[in-house]
C-alpha cells in the first residue's frame, strides 16, 4: 500500500491513535505501513508539540493529588505519581504558601520492627 492509498483507507470518524495531520506527514515522506520508519524529526513535528500542552510539574501533581484524594504518602506519591522525593515537594509547597501538615504513622509489624512513615494533608481552616 502506497502513501496515497492509506489516506483512502482513512476513516476520520474512528478512533485512530493516528491523526489526518500525522498521516499527510508519513505521505510527505513517502512512508507505506509495510515499511514504517520515523521520519526525520522537522520543524513541522515542532509545531505539533504545541498541540500536546505542558505537562503539570510535581508539586502542582502532588497538590492536585492532595486535592482529589485528602491525604498522600511517600508510597502512593511513587506508585501513582512517580515521584520519589515527597518529602522535597512537599518542601517546596509550604514555602509557596499551601498549607500542608504532617503525621506520623507507627506501624507494629508482627515479629519484625516497627515501621513509620508520614502521611501529609491540607491543613483545615478550623486548626
Amino acid at each position: 500500500m502506497r502513501g496515497s492509498q492509506i489516506a483512502d483507507h482513512f476513516d476520520p470518524e474512528a478512533d485512530h491513535p493516528i491523526t489526518p495531520r500525522m498521516i499527510n506527514a508519513l505521505i510527505k515522506y513517502g512512508y507505506t505501513n509495510k515499511d514504517f520508519v520515523y521520519p526525520e524529526f522537522t520543524t513541522e513535528e515542532n509545531d505539533m508539540e504545541d498541540d500536546i500542552g505542558v505537562a503539570p510539574t510535581q508539586n502542582q501533581e502532588v497538590w492536585a493529588w492532595l486535592e482529589d484524594h485528602g491525604t498522600i504518602t511517600d508510597n502512593e506519591a511513587r506508585d501513582h505519581l512517580y515521584i520519589n522525593r515527597l518529602a522535597a515537594r512537599v518542601y517546596d509547597l509550604r514555602k509557596d504558601g499551601y498549607p500542608i501538615e504532617k503525621i506520623m504513622i507507627t506501624v507494629k509489624r508482627p515479629n519484625r520492627r516497627s515501621v513509620s512513615f508520614a502521611k501529609y494533608f491540607i491543613k483545615s481552616d478550623e486548626d
